[in-house]
């Protein structure tokens, strides 16, 4: 533990001088030991923060899908809804969970069980659109860097 402290300090030490002009150590108006101590807890707590800010998207039937990003689109994999804080009654799924939507830069989407369709973006969210179901997404806006061709 000892070694690991000599470390952070030797790394915060260095930090710290990237931020003066001649590379002098500042003026001291504070404990250092309280800057230091707020930036490793800061440092160890960060990144399970951003872990935790998941991007998520709600149907109107309450189905709940994660988001990833890729070259080609966007994929949205259904998910438990109970993961979500912000949905608190039980809601029926029409999505299996675990069904994948692709959503494809030039405005197509595929899903294994419901087949090809397309998407667009509107005013009020964006809607996706197979044969035999529509999977609507009010007030909310995905980024599938499609320009502006899938948009309003």
């Amino acid at each position: 533990m000892r070694l690991l402290l000599k470390r952070f300090d030797f790394i915060l030490r260095h930090f710290l001088s990237l931020f003066t002009r001649d590379g002098r150590e500042r003026p001291r108006t504070s404990d250092p030991r309280l800057s230091r101590n707020a930036i490793l807890v800061t440092l160890m707590f960060a990144p399970g923060l951003v872990g935790a800010q998941d991007l998520q998207f709600i149907s109107t039937d309450g189905d709940l899908f994660s988001y990833e990003k890729n070259r080609h689109g966007a994929v949205l994999t259904a998910i438990d809804p109970s993961e979500n804080p912000l949905v608190k009654q039980p809601i029926v799924s029409g999505i299996p969970l675990g069904d994948v939507i692709y959503l494809g830069r030039s405005c197509d989407a595929f899903s294994d069980r419901l087949g090809d369709g397309t998407w667009r973006a509107t005013a009020a969210g964006f809607v996706v659109v197979f044969r035999a179901r529509r999977v609507v997404f009010p007030g909310q806006v995905i980024d599938v860097s499609s320009g502006d061709r899938c948009g309003i």
